[in-house]
Parts: structure tokens; C-alpha cells; sequence
């Protein structure tokens, strides 16, 4: 967790040179929400180096931003929560095992290995980051007219709203629009963490993209 920049134009060029040292040549590139925002940037920057990309519900950074609203009358006494931000924190402030129970109820439908890798990474998780979620995604804006350049095969999946899913069918749709390649898989009965919550369906599918040459 090094200070510095952890915005999604850093992130992709980190992981264009790791491909790049690994010798891979055109892989596919699959990330889950934010780790999804630093494939579709990695498709927009460096065309030339992933075959193809898998995107998990990544935050719809393609969309314009809601509209600002009115500044209060007084200055605010205290600043802006960030809901990921206070999250993040609350969970560095538990324990190992406060974690896996608390998610344990929050996801009874999880196999039972997922908890324990979920709790650690949380845990190892630098407060380096946090730099990022007060920043908002403050480079999204330049890098949403900059989808344009995609080529590669893509792969947006999605679940259901109602469980926690990001993406809407609105922007799934928007973001076919920029990237018209964009093939969009829903898998139902699945919140943001769609792989954990519906693993057969997730596999179903992902395995019919990455089979096409």
C-alpha cells in the first residue's frame, strides 16, 4: 500500500506493465467493480494490450454525474461522509472474526471458503486508498470520453438492483452505446458481489465469451 496515486489511469498503467513483464500477449482481462473500472480503463488506454475484457458490476463511471446540489446557507460544520470511505473504516476497526459473522449474515448464499479471504483482504487493505474515495474518481470524467477508443471484445455482467447491483439496465445500455461491441450478461438473484452470490450462473456466463476466438 504505497502513498501515491491509486486512480484508475495509474492503476491500468500498472497493470499494462505487469502484462508486460509477465510476456502475455492479448489476455482477458476480467475485474470486479472498481478492479472493473481499471479493465474497461486498461481497454481505453492501452487497446493494444488486453484480448478481451470482463467487467463485474463496475461503478457506471461512463454516465454523467448526478447534478450538483445547492450549497447550503452556512459553511458545513463537518465534511462530506463517503459511504465506501466510512465503510472501510468501520471495517479495519474489526476483527477478523466480527467480520466473516457479519458478512456470514449478510450472505448466507456465500460458500463457506469465500468469508475468510474476504476478512483478510479487507484487513490488509491500506488506508493509503482512501486518498482515491475522497478524490471521488476524480479523473472518471476525462476518461469516460476516452471509452470511445475500446476495440477488444467486452463482456459487462451484471445482477439485480434490488440486491445491490450498480449497474442499471440504463447503463448497461449507455454503455453499449460508447462501446457497441459491449455484450451484457444479467445474472438474477445476484447483488454486487455477483460471482459469490450465483457461482454456476456467473460461470455460465463468462465461459462462452472467453471460448470465442
Amino acid at each position: 500500500g504505497p502513498p501515491g496515486d491509486y486512480g484508475a489511469v495509474a492503476m491500468a498503467g500498472d497493470l499494462a506493465e505487469l502484462i508486460g513483464k509477465l510476456g502475455l500477449t492479448k489476455p482477458a482481462v476480467l475485474g470486479h467493480s472498481m478492479g472493473a473500472v481499471t479493465a474497461l480503463t486498461l481497454a481505453a488506454l492501452h487497446p493494444a494490450v488486453p484480448g478481451r475484457i470482463l467487467l463485474e458490476d463496475p461503478p457506471p463511471m461512463w454516465l454523467p454525474p448526478p447534478p450538483t446540489p445547492p450549497a447550503p446557507a452556512e459553511p458545513a460544520r463537518t465534511p462530506r461522509s463517503n459511504p465506501m470511505r466510512d465503510w472501510i473504516v468501520g471495517a479495519k476497526r474489526k476483527t477478523r472474526e466480527e467480520l466473516i459473522a457479519g458478512e456470514r449474515a449478510s450472505n448466507p448464499g456465500w460458500q463457506e471458503a469465500e468469508f475468510g479471504p474476504w476478512a483478510d483482504s479487507k484487513l490488509r487493505m491500506s488506508f493509503n486508498v482512501l486518498a482515491l474515495m475522497d478524490a471521488g474518481g476524480s479523473d472518471w470524467a476525462d476518461l469516460s470520453k476516452r471509452l470511445t477508443a475500446i476495440s477488444c471484445p467486452t463482456l459487462l455482467i451484471t445482477g439485480d438492483n434490488a440486491r445491490g447491483a450498480i449497474v442499471s439496465a440504463e447503463g448497461a445500455e449507455a454503455l453499449q452505446a460508447i462501446v457497441p461491441q459491449t455484450q451484457v450478461a444479467h445474472v438474477g438473484n445476484a447483488g454486487h458481489s455477483i460471482r459469490r452470490d450465483q457461482f454456476a450462473a456467473y460461470l455460465a456466463a463468462i465461459q462462452p465469451f472467453l471460448a470465442v476466438q
